[in-house]
C-alpha cells in the first residue's frame, strides 16, 4: 500500500504530460503505466529503505528518466523524443511531489 499511492499519482501525472503535449498514441499510454509500474516502486523501495540526500535522489531520478526512455524508444517504433519525454513527465511527477506533502500539510493546518 505504501508505494501504490505514489505510483498512481505518477502515472496520472505522467499520462497528463503526455496528453498535454498532444500525443494520443494508445501504446504509448499503455507503455507508460507498465514501465512506471515497473521503475516506480523499485524507486520508492530504494528512496524508503536507503537514507538519500536530495542530489541522490536526483541521480536516481536520472537514472528513471535514461531507463524509461530507453524502454520506450525500442518498443515504439514511431520517431518520437522519448528521452526527453521521459525527462518532461519525470521532472513534473517529481516536482508536484515535492511540493504534494507541503500542500497537504498547509491545507490541514488550515
Amino acid at each position: 500500500m505504501t508505494y501504490l499511492v505514489p505510483l498512481i499519482l505518477t502515472i496520472i501525472i505522467e499520462l497528463a504530460v503526455i496528453f498535454l503535449l498532444g500525443f494520443r498514441i494508445k501504446k504509448l499510454f499503455l507503455l507508460i503505466i507498465l514501465v512506471n509500474i515497473l521503475t516506480n516502486p523499485l524507486l520508492n523501495f530504494l528512496i524508503n529503505i536507503y537514507s538519500f540526500d536530495f542530489y541522490q535522489i536526483l541521480i536516481l531520478e536520472l537514472a528513471v528518466v535514461i531507463i524509461e526512455g530507453f524502454i520506450l524508444s525500442i518498443l515504439i517504433k514511431e520517431k518520437l523524443p522519448f528521452y526527453r519525454l521521459s525527462f518532461i513527465m519525470n521532472a513534473t511527477s517529481f516536482l508536484i511531489g515535492l511540493w504534494l506533502p507541503w500542500n497537504m500539510i498547509w491545507t490541514v493546518l488550515l
